[in-house]
């Protein structure tokens, strides 16, 4: 997820619902990861699909006039499965 806007993660692309559980690798990963992955990996696994078929949206309004718009469409194949997420 870094390199797309400067090497700034952007949380707002995770589906926070989306998340199964998250490791942790400390030390020197560069070999696996690549030269960036010096001081440790953080790796996010996200759930696998459980349906042929899955759509969800959803929408969060803050205190401060904050809006937040989600829109999840997976399928499951024979082949794997595939994800898109869109956050508006």
């Amino acid at each position: 997820m870094a390199g797309e806007t400067f090497d700034n993660i952007d949380y707002n692309r995770i589906d926070m619902n989306n998340i199964e559980r998250v490791e942790i690798v400390k030390g020197a990963s560069s070999s696996l990861y690549g030269s960036n992955a010096i001081g440790g990996v953080i790796n996010i696994i996200t759930k696998k699909l459980k349906k042929p078929l899955q759509i969800s949206a959803s929408a969060l309004y803050g205190s401060n006039k904050d809006q937040n718009y989600n829109l999840t469409f997976g399928t499951k194949q024979k082949w794997g499965s595939a994800v898109l997420f869109s956050v508006l």
